[in-house]
């Protein structure tokens, strides 16, 4: 999808204007739709994958003239990875019977260990070689950006300047990679969730045997 240019005019600011109004149904959004209670993060960890896809479908069309696309384009990317982990994160808690807890930090590297450490516990899976692939291209990410703030701002906010070490990003081996990396996490989460189900299915019928 090409989102060079949006189909409808846009007016100077006027009395009309209002971020409530609805208009056409086909751009009409429903939040509360994606928020369900029993997965609300899916809605955000979607949306900001599908956001990378746009961004890239956008600069493949511009060519450099986009080059400011990278900082969005990776933004996206890193929120994706950081709320899909927050998110495994949380299910897996549920279905070790832990407390519940969202971590705090914004820090990829910890989020990853942290998984690891839960998914191990879980013994869902067995030794996937995939796995380390993953990791590391999580740790590149988090690598590129291990604050959150080299692709939000031009200076940290101990006033350094950011992305002054790194002089050319492929934005497609980016995506392609991350793509994998989104489909590894999906898949995990699916898994995670039959996994979980049949160990509750398991558990009702021996309730109910004896």
């Amino acid at each position: 999808m090409d989102f060079e240019q949006a189909d409808w005019t846009t007016p100077w600011p006027n009395g009309t204007s209002d971020l409530r109004a609805i208009g056409d149904e086909s751009m009409v959004a429903y939040p509360q739709w994606r928020r369900s209670s029993d997965d609300p993060w899916f809605g955000y960890v979607e949306g900001y994958r599908l956001a990378a896809q746009a961004i890239v479908n956008q600069a493949k069309a511009a060519g450099h003239a986009n080059d400011s696309l990278i900082f969005p384009f990776l933004m996206c990317w890193r929120h994706y990875v950081e709320i899909q982990l927050k998110s495994l994160i949380n299910l897996m808690q549920r279905g070790l019977g832990h407390e519940v807890d969202v971590p705090g930090t914004h820090n990829l590297a910890k989020l990853w260990e942290r998984s690891e450490s839960l998914l191990a516990e879980t013994d869902a899976f067995g030794d996937d070689k995939s796995t380390r692939h993953v990791r590391r291209l999580i740790l590149q990410l988090h690598a590129l950006d291990p604050t959150a703030q080299e692709a939000r701002y031009p200076i940290t906010t101990k006033g350094l300047p950011t992305f002054n070490k790194v002089s050319r990003l492929d934005m497609r081996a980016i995506h392609v990679a991350m793509e994998g990396v989104a489909k590894y996490l999906t898949g995990t989460d699916v898994g995670l969730t039959e996994h979980f189900r049949f160990r509750r299915e398991l558990a009702e019928e021996f309730r109910n045997d004896w």
